[in-house]
């Protein structure tokens, strides 16, 4: 329940934010959109240690999510975005085949920034894509979820068919923080001495959407 509240929080904030900023630049004649989209997610594993298996990933999966986003400048976007994807958590024995464990949502909330290429007066906008946010890790039985940092770089292009409705095509790849271990480093003047080693999820999401532009 906990970590429920914190992504509700967390999204609520966000929206909160880019309504709140809406509002301010609409005095000024900027562009507002709401973009459901769908489309395609990839994968992802990481490392374990200390339990009879040694990797998880999750299945190739389809992916969902709504993004309200708001122009501050010709040239750049704001826009808070939530995406759901539902999958199979499987785990690789040490010793043995890959096994299906659960059924699992993957939901990400993310604050992006979008640098639009062109004008307003071209039809195609080709764009880029950094965000950041957080990863919530949803199983469906009653097992607790998890939520970790996560952040996106991507691209995609943007075709308007009027002043406001449009095609978004985009692909970005998310790596979420899974945890920091300590390893032993060797060094030939020095020594060994211990660093910290960050583990992270990558995983690639392809996906398009209907532009609805106020």
């Amino acid at each position: 329940m906990e970590e429920i509240m914190k992504k509700i929080l967390l999204f609520t904030l966000v929206f909160v934010f880019v309504l709140g900023t809406f509002n301010a630049f609409a005095q000024r004649g900027t562009s507002f959109e709401i973009t459901p989209f769908a489309g395609y997610r990839l994968g992802g594993s990481f490392d374990v240690e200390g339990l009879d298996y040694a990797n998880f990933d999750f299945k190739d999966g389809f992916t969902y999510g709504i993004s309200l986003g708001f122009s501050v400048h010709e040239n750049l976007q704001v826009e808070a975005m939530w995406s759901r994807e539902e999958t199979t958590l499987r785990g690789r024995l040490i010793a043995g085949p890959r096994d299906d464990l659960f059924k699992i949502f993957i939901d990400q909330y993310h604050l992006n920034f979008l640098y639009i290429y062109g004008d307003d007066s071209m039809k195609m906008r080709p764009f880029v894509l950094a965000g950041l946010g957080l990863t919530y890790f949803n199983p469906k039985p009653d097992i607790s979820g998890e939520t970790r940092f996560s952040f996106a770089l991507g691209t995609g292009l943007k075709f308007y068919m009027g002043e406001h409705f449009g095609l978004r095509l985009q692909v970005k790849w998310v790596p979420t923080y899974i945890n920091t271990k300590s390893a032993v480093f060797y060094d030939y003047w020095l020594g060994p001495f211990v660093v910290p080693v960050t583990q992270y999820m990558g995983q690639w999401e392809f996906t398009g959407g209907i532009i609805f532009r106020f």
